[in-house]
């Protein structure tokens, strides 16, 4: 009668009369006896995450963690060119002012002048920008654009400088190698307020 009752209450035998329940085995895991699935226990995620912690752990050891930590800092990035030219003219320096009110009124200063060969003119940005320097492929002496689209840094076009925004920004045009003649510009954005220039190269 007594051995009838103990094998009623063992685990096995309940599970077997009562649709398979899981048991808690080797391991800490709940395993059913029919389909031997094994069902994690509470256990179980705390291992994980032990074993993971670990890993990380490994991985920055080994390496894993930022490469670049004993590096050399890179270099400055270089800052942009501005429109004007920054290195100091070989010859003479000429300024021309270019002013204006910003909407009806536009103009160089001096808007005719003479030089001489190897003279480098400053445009100065003084007021109403933005201004730039254009000059008219046929108000050129002969073989005068291939030397100025050479001297003028950053043209936005043929023979069409470079727009200054910025007060007192600065644009240089060496005429060092240019024919003597004639040379006939304008302002690209008041061309139509006349703001208009006449640099006569002669020696």
């Amino acid at each position: 009668m007594l051995r009838e009752e103990a094998r009623e209450l063992s685990p096995r035998r309940a599970g077997n009369q009562r649709g398979a329940l899981p048991f808690r085995g080797r391991g800490g895991y709940l395993v059913n006896e029919f389909t031997s699935t094994h069902i994690p226990s509470e256990v179980e995620p705390m291992r994980l995450t032990a074993l993971a912690v670990l890993v990380a752990l490994g991985a920055t050891a080994c390496g894993g963690g930022d490469k670049n930590a004993n590096a050399a800092p890179a270099a400055a990035t270089p800052a942009a060119t501005p429109a004007a030219t920054t290195s100091a003219p070989a010859g003479p320096v000429v300024e021309v002012k270019m002013t204006g009110n910003g909407t009806s009124v536009a103009a160089y200063d001096p808007k005719t002048l003479t030089i001489a060969p190897g003279t480098t003119v400053r445009f100065v940005n003084v007021s109403g920008g933005p201004h730039n320097i254009s000059f008219y492929g046929d108000s050129i002496p002969a073989g005068a654009a291939a030397v100025l689209n050479a001297a003028m840094a950053n043209r936005i076009d043929n023979l069409e400088g470079a727009l200054l925004t910025t007060p007192n920004e600065n644009y240089d045009i060496s005429f060092a190698g240019a024919p003597e003649g004639v040379y006939k510009g304008f302002c690209l954005p008041h061309q139509a307020l006349g703001m208009k220039i006449t640099i006569t190269v002669k020696k």
